[in-house]
């Protein structure tokens, strides 16, 4: 017997496509960390523009070390001839950011940072962290900035140079999170 069911429409924000287009032409990098399937997650990639035709999607979903490894060597040597979305799930980051797989790390860590644009999907907020981390360690010269708009991307706000909340429908944990809030993306 249900007693109540609550939801919450996850719709793309107006002008999504545009802001990405000017900001990708100021040379800014985007990564989308999401807790989405792999499916769901590069048709989103696709429909905001973050992705399109001309990208060739790599996807890492229930690999062993040897197709992890060699789908990594690819990307650091450029075997791609379109551009590149890096598609990795929580499970495979939880097997290569393990302790005892370091050199695997490194490897990873080469192959993100030359690919096109990065999308990790069925990641948990920890992960999410440890992805602004990484970049933040391994290229200090850069900096990260993380938008998000939920409880879940708190830590990964958090973890960045710049964070920003977006306030909305998720509620408040964001923005109160952010260094900067905003009422939408475009903004």
């Amino acid at each position: 017997e249900y007693l109540g069911a609550t939801a919450i429409e996850d719709v793309l924000q107006d002008n999504l496509q545009e802001t990405l287009i000017n900001l990708r032409e100021a040379g800014i990098k985007f990564w989308m960390l999401t807790g989405d399937n792999p499916l769901t997650a590069v048709s989103i990639g696709h429909s905001s523009g973050l992705i399109d035709d001309s990208f060739e999607s790599v996807v890492f979903n229930n690999c062993d070390i040897k197709e992890i490894s060699a789908k990594l060597v690819n990307i650091i040597d450029s075997k791609y001839t379109n551009k590149v979305c890096f598609v990795v799930t929580g499970q495979v980051l939880a097997y290569i950011f393990s302790l005892n797989k370091k050199g695997l790390k490194k490897i990873f860590t080469l192959a993100i940072l030359k690919s096109d644009c990065f999308i990790g999907c069925r990641v948990s907020p920890k992960q999410k962290a440890e992805i602004v981390l990484l970049v933040k360690n391994e290229v200090p010269e850069n900096s990260t900035l993380a938008i998000g708009d939920g409880a879940n991307d708190v830590n990964m706000i958090s973890s960045a140079h710049v964070g920003i909340g977006i306030q909305g429908v998720e509620g408040t944990q964001a923005s109160r999170a952010s260094d900067f809030s905003i009422g939408q993306f475009s903004y």
